[in-house]
């Protein structure tokens, strides 16, 4: 879609050239094409700003899970640590140096 515009004359040729000749009827069905296009433009507008919502929680997300994970990775690298510490002393009593 480009930057074209449609105009009332415009629509006014277009709807003569399809047979509606009655100023009345034109002026309806304009009037109606141009609250659907407001009413499409605010759908549009509304669904562009959802996903960018979505996409703005789906960022915070995926931060927050390589942030768990590296929180999980150390609690496990300390618990081996301290599990390897405790059980040094006991190795070296049980099975000898």
């Amino acid at each position: 879609m480009g930057k074209e515009k449609v105009t009332v004359n415009d629509l006014k040729v277009t709807l003569s050239e399809l047979g509606v000749t009655s100023g009345l009827k034109q002026e309806k069905i304009i009037q109606r094409l141009q609250v659907n296009g407001c009413l499409i433009a605010m759908v549009t507008d509304v669904l562009d700003q959802l996903i960018k919502d979505e996409q703005g929680m789906f960022r915070l997300l995926s931060v927050r899970y390589k942030q768990e994970q590296k929180m999980h990775y150390t609690q496990m690298q300390d618990a081996a640590k301290k599990y390897y510490f405790h059980l040094k002393p006991f190795n070296k009593s049980f099975f000898g140096d």
